[in-house]
């Protein structure tokens, strides 16, 4: 981790390491000290899934409520049975090993680069699809259950170390370190398959709720204290 003229993000402290140059995703604390310029940041496609919290589980049944522009709206979901349902599992760093891929999810800052969310692993061999954004078998990216709408994914790679309290993967222009722990408090999570039986209420959710029967559904389970 660089120490001196450079502060911890808010949200939580991501340091690019990258062949060639250094990018800092941080706030800069020293007089006149400027960051350098992140990448470029890159959407992923446009997807019809929204986020959700779930206020009633019965069996297969949710009533969940959404959040619209002119409130807030209940919906009930009949989950089939062929629903793929997964879940953003809390994990430790000593549970990321090489060969997985990371997305760092963040939302765009005014006065820094980013502000960093949360980091998803998902395990195994990932081929990236379109923006080079990596999704689960289940096609989600791990961002999507987000209170906050402009939660995206900022970039990812497959791991190829973990030393101490950083993951370095393999970025589009070279290594990139990634730095976790207690001064970047981010929360790290896996995609995995999971069950309906696991929610809880006041859970949130995410899928494509233009039908009452969703064929996927990330889950995340939320985390007191």
């Amino acid at each position: 981790m660089l120490r001196g003229a450079w502060g911890p993000l808010a949200g939580g402290v991501l340091l690019l390491a990258v062949l060639g140059g250094i990018v800092l995703l941080s706030q800069s604390v020293g007089a006149g000290d400027v960051p350098p310029e992140a990448p470029p940041f890159q959407s992923p496609p446009s997807v019809p899934v929204s986020a959700a919290d779930i206020k009633l589980i019965d069996g297969a049944r949710l009533v969940i409520v959404r959040q619209t522009r002119a409130g807030t709206s209940e919906q009930e979901l009949n989950v089939p049975a062929a629903a793929a349902i997964e879940r953003l599992q809390p994990i430790a760093l000593a549970d990321v090993v090489p060969g997985d891929w990371l997305t760092v999810v963040g939302v765009p800052n005014d006065v820094k680069n980013f502000s960093i969310l949360s980091l998803v692993i998902l395990p195994g061999a990932v081929t990236p699809g379109d923006a080079g954004v990596a999704r689960s078998p289940a096609g989600f990216a791990g961002h999507e259950p987000l209170r906050d709408p402009r939660a995206r994914p900022i970039l990812g790679g497959p791991v190829l170390r973990v030393e101490d309290n950083v993951i370095t993967i393999v970025g589009p222009t070279g290594e990139i370190r990634v730095t976790t722990g207690l001064e970047a408090p981010a929360r790290l999570y896996r995609i995995e398959p999971a069950s309906i039986t696991d929610m809880r209420e006041g859970d949130q959710i995410a899928g494509e709720f233009d039908s009452d029967m969703p064929g996927a559904l990330l889950w995340l389970p939320v985390i007191v204290g």
